[in-house]
Parts: C-alpha cells; sequence; structure tokens
C-alpha cells in the first residue's frame, strides 16, 4: 500500500532531498507574509503564560491555532519552527521572538506555503549562520553518537513507520543529567523523558510506532 511504500522503502536521505528541492520553490509570498508578521506579533500575546509555565519553551503546539505559518496555522505545520526556537531558548537561554523566527522560515525553508511545514536542512543552515556547528544525520544508527556529543538536537521522524498519513514530526531534544528529554511531542504539554537514548525515545514515542527519519546536533 502507498501508505506503507515510502516510510518503509525510500530511503530518509531522498525524503529529506526531496523535501529540500520542495522548499526552494516558495516564490512571490511578500504581501502574505507581511500579513502574517503582523498577525503574529498580536497573537503571540495569548502564549506568553503558557511559555513562561514551561520555562521558555513551546510545548503546546495544537494551541497555536491564532498563529500563522504561510496559508496555514502554526498549529498545523508549525513543528519545526517549534522545535528550532526551543532549541534556541535552551542554548542561549533567551526569550524566542516567535514572529520573527517563523518570519525567517516563511522566507526561507517552508514547503508548500506551509503544508509540508519546514524542511529539516533549513533547520541546520538557520543554526550555522547564528553561528553554531551543526551535524545532520540520517542513518538511525547514528543518532545516539551525534546526541551525546551536542548539547541540543532535534529529531524528525514519521508518526508511524507504516504509515505515511500519520504525517511526520519534528521535536527539539536536549541532554540533561538523568538523560534526554523531547519536547512538544504530542503538542499538549507532554515531555517525553528522560530516555537513556534515543534509540529509547523513538520506542517510546507513540507505543513505539514512530521511526526517525534524520537527526540534527547543535553546539
Amino acid at each position: 500500500m502507498i501508505r506503507e511504500f515510502i516510510p518503509k522503502h525510500v530511503g530518509n536521505r531522498t525524503v529529506l532531498g526531496t523535501l529540500d528541492a520542495m522548499r526552494r520553490g516558495e516564490k512571490n509570498m511578500h504581501g502574505l507574509l507581511r500579513s502574517n508578521y503582523a498577525n503574529n506579533r498580536f497573537a503571540i500575546r495569548n502564549h506568553r503564560d503558557s511559555i513562561r509555565r514551561a520555562h521558555g519553551l513551546v510545548e503546546d503546539q495544537k494551541n497555536y491555532t491564532d498563529m500563522k505559518f504561510g496559508k496555514v496555522t502554526m498549529a498545523y505545520a508549525g513543528c519545526e519552527v517549534f522545535a528550532a526556537g526551543n532549541a534556541l531558548r535552551t542554548l542561549t537561554g533567551r526569550q524566542v521572538n516567535y514572529p520573527k523566527l517563523i518570519d525567517r522560515f516563511e522566507r526561507d525553508g517552508m514547503i508548500l506555503l506551509g503544508g509540508f511545514g519546514t524542511a529539516p536542512k533549513a533547520i541546520s543552515e538557520f543554526f550555522e549562520e547564528c553561528g553554531y556547528e551543526t551535524e545532520l544525520v540520517t542513518h538511525i544508527e547514528l543518532f545516539d553518537s551525534v546526541a551525546a556529543v551536542n548539547d541540543v538536537s532535534i529529531l524528525t521522524l514519521y508518526n508511524d513507520g507504516e504509515d505515511i498519513m500519520q504525517k511526520v514530526h519534528t521535536v527539539c531534544v536536549t541532554r540533561e543529567k538523568d538523560g534526554y528529554y523531547a519536547h512538544n511531542v504530542y503538542c499538549d504539554g507532554t515531555v517525553v523523558g528522560p530516555c537513556k537514548t534515543i534509540m529509547q525515545m523513538l520506542s517510546d514515542i507513540n507505543g513505539g510506532r514512530s521511526k526517525g527519519i534524520s537527526l540534527i546536533g547543535i553546539s
């Protein structure tokens, strides 16, 4: 079945390359971006309390129906942007300006006007532009070794490794003294962890149905 074919038979590198090629086609959206930025500067006020309660992180993506990303909402397709924001917060300790961060990825990274989220390679490039070192891997066997030597990682996965219709999700993974924690996994405030390894984390998410696509180590 087509639902199983992509996660089971298409290589992760090919998936990332396809997403990156789709990202390159976004053009002529200046009016939309200006409108979204104005909207998001106002709407972010509705989320300041929840961000503060989560120690500066976003864990409740499902509540961001009032913030725009391309032609969709951040609740629908903002997981990569929130993963990048959570990583920034972890690395810098500073509050993230989400209207600006959203605008940044709308201009370089957004796929199909937001309908397919953001290309993972765009996240890696963004952190390199900010002066960080990154390592992007698509072989699941390398996930643990990369995460172990970086301050924070960004994990992209199939929600269900046997059903592409369950979509793709991206989360920020922080490395703490007692293990790894994944943020905004279920978009409802739940944090997954501590996990001893990234592989254990993947086996915990969605009852073990998830399957890794890529991991970006950032330091």
